[in-house]
């Protein structure tokens, strides 16, 4: 029986499916320098970015199970990584779907405001990472007084 909660069986899984993620980045690299005469083949470069980008925010789990500290700057990373994979896979669906009709390449937009509404949430709504442990301020939901 596998015990899950062992942190060298998390290691290892994070490892496999942090590769897979980067293997296919290099295959839609390698095969995207193909020569091909179809449109919708340019739009591969999102789901390659998606594959690299999603892989290092797997691999950005690994200092956790090895302890190291600061950890509170691993979980900033692997915030950022996922958030710029997930805008990366929106964009490739959005250009998917918006491909050859011009009424709808406005939706090749959206990904990139996503991302910028993202970044002034972190910057503007004071997230505080560096007091992980400390209980100085508890958050309220919605500004409501506890």
């Amino acid at each position: 029986m596998v015990d899950w909660d062992n942190n060298t069986v998390k290691l290892a899984v994070n490892l496999i499916y942090g590769t897979s993620f980067l293997i296919m980045f290099a295959a839609l690299t390698l095969w995207k320098k193909r020569v091909s005469h179809i449109e919708i083949m340019d739009d591969f470069k999102y789901l390659a970015a998606f594959g690299l980008l999603h892989g290092l925010a797997e691999y950005s789990d690994i200092p956790g199970f090895l302890a190291w500290q600061p950890s509170w700057i691993f979980d900033l990373v692997k915030l950022l990584l996922v958030l710029s994979s997930f805008a990366a896979l929106l964009a490739f669906g959005l250009n998917i779907i918006s491909a050859g009709i011009e009424e709808r390449r406005w939706l090749r937009g959206i990904p990139y405001g996503a991302f910028l509404m993202y970044i002034w949430l972190l910057v503007f709504a004071g997230l505080d990472f560096t007091a992980s442990g400390s209980r100085g301020r508890e958050r309220q939901p919605f500004g409501r007084a506890g």
